[in-house]
């Protein structure tokens, strides 16, 4: 129908390595990709309900299903002064050490302080895709407790990890 951007009954959703599916089929168009992380909001669950995930384009808001995080980091730049993550809603947030988590043998970068007013107490986690992943774990250290990445420039520059021996 004219004027409709989403198919009634459609079925989005966002899977934990950051692929857009409509009804099982990869959405692959660069612009239709980006306009949907800009236009992905949620609810915080209720209770022990489930978060609720939906994209708003212009009047016309549909549910979707999110397997892991609805934000991504797609690249870093670990430059000599300071560290920064791109986002796939193309957002660059620097890198401080406190942001960061692994766990389940992903690396997350904590984006509640920029993305406060798009999460509204939901999910503050983008997980690092493939290449920007290998390209901070390239910077890892290790001492006799921690793997670590010391973060050039950051206020607390260290961000411990993994604890050795801890299951990765």
């Amino acid at each position: 129908m004219a004027g409709e951007f989403f198919v009634k009954g459609e079925k989005i959703v966002l899977k934990s390595n950051g692929l857009w599916l409509a009804d099982g089929i990869e959405i692959t168009h660069d612009q239709t990709k980006a306009l949907f992380y800009r236009a992905i909001h949620w609810k915080p669950k209720n209770f022990n309900g489930p978060d609720t995930y939906y994209l708003t384009v212009g009047y016309e808001t549909i549910a979707i299903e999110v397997e892991d995080t609805p934000f991504f980091v797609v690249a870093v730049d670990c430059g000599h002064q300071k560290w920064t993550a791109t986002l796939t809603d193309q957002e660059t947030i620097a890198i401080e050490a406190e942001m960061l988590e692994y766990r389940g043998g992903s690396l997350y970068v904590n984006i509640s302080k920029t993305h406060g007013d798009r999460i509204n107490a939901g999910y503050p986690w983008a997980r690092f895709l493939s290449a920007p992943y290998h390209a901070l774990l390239s910077h890892l250290e290790e001492d006799a407790e921690y793997y670590f990445i010391a973060i050039p420039g950051a206020k607390n520059r260290r961000a411990n990890l993994l604890p050795k021996g801890s299951a990765h």
